[in-house]
C-alpha cells in the first residue's frame, strides 16, 4: 500500500511544483547611482535626470552633460550653467537643486507591467563643513501624485519604501528642493533610488491555471481516499 501511495502522490507533487514555478519571476533592479549614465539622457534603463519648478509640475531633462560640473571634478548633467544639477560623484549620487528654488532629480519610465518595490534615502551633503549646513527637502512621485515628502537638515537622512503596481509609461521621480518650511540653502544631498520591478501573472496564465488546480485538488482528494487517510 505505501509503494502504490507513494506512486500516486509523486505526480501530485511535480504538478505542485509546476504550478508554483509558473508565479514564481525573478525581479528586475533598477539602481538610479548604479545605473548612471554620463553619455545619454534619458538612459536605457529609463532613467532621466532633469529638473522642475514645482514637486507636482512638468519634468524637464537636462540637455548638457558635462565633466567639472560647476567645478566639482566628476561627471553629471545640467542645463548648460549651474545649478540645478545631477552629479555622480564618488559619494553617490549627488542632487542640486538651484538657489532659486528649482528641483533636481531623476525620474524612472516604466518599460513593464509588474510590481513596484521602491526604496530611497536622502542626506544631506553638508554637516558643518565650513560652517555649512544642508537645509531641503526630499520627495518622491508616481506620475504626478505625491508620495511622500521629508525634510533633509545637515548630515541627516530621510527616506520612503513602498511598493504598487506599474504599467508602461509610468514615472516615479525622486527629487530635492525646498524643505516643508519653504526653505532651501546648502541644498546638495546625496540621494539613492532603487526600484525592484516582479512581474504580475497575465490574466491568460491564470485562466490556465485555474483547471490545473481544480484537477489537482480532485486528484489530492483521490488519493487521500485510496491511501485510507480520509
Amino acid at each position: 500500500m505505501v509503494n502504490s501511495c507513494a506512486k500516486r502522490i509523486i505526480p501530485l507533487v511535480i504538478l505542485l511544483l509546476a504550478g508554483s514555478t509558473t508565479l514564481a519571476v525573478a525581479g528586475i533592479v533598477y539602481n538610479a547611482t548604479d545605473q548612471f549614465d554620463a553619455s545619454s539622457n534619458p538612459t536605457s534603463s529609463g532613467w532621466s535626470y532633469g529638473w522642475k519648478a514645482t514637486p507636482t509640475g512638468g519634468f524637464n531633462v537636462f540637455s548638457n552633460s558635462c565633466w567639472e560640473c560647476y567645478d566639482k571634478g566628476y561627471y553629471g548633467w545640467n542645463t548648460g550653467s549651474t545649478y540645478p544639477e545631477v552629479n555622480r560623484s564618488p559619494s553617490g549620487l549627488e542632487f542640486d537643486p538651484s538657489s532659486v528654488a528649482d528641483l533636481a532629480g531623476v525620474r524612472w519610465t516604466s518599460s513593464v507591467s509588474g510590481w513596484a518595490s521602491l526604496s530611497s534615502t536622502f542626506q544631506g551633503y553638508w554637516g558643518g563643513v565650513e560652517g555649512l549646513y544642508t537645509s531641503a527637502g526630499g520627495y518622491v512621485l508616481f506620475n504626478t501624485a505625491l508620495l511622500y515628502e521629508g525634510d533633509i537638515y545637515s548630515h541627516g537622512s530621510v527616506g520612503y519604501n513602498g511598493s504598487f503596481a506599474v504599467s508602461p509609461g509610468d514615472t516615479i521621480d525622486f527629487l530635492v528642493g525646498k524643505n516643508s518650511k519653504d526653505v532651501m540653502e546648502f541644498g546638495r544631498t546625496i540621494a539613492t533610488a532603487r526600484i525592484e520591478i516582479t512581474s504580475i501573472p497575465e490574466p491568460a496564465t491564470l485562466v490556465m491555471l485555474g483547471p490545473l488546480l481544480v484537477l489537482m485538488g480532485l486528484r489530492r482528494i483521490r488519493i487521500r481516499r485510496f491511501c485510507g487517510i480520509i
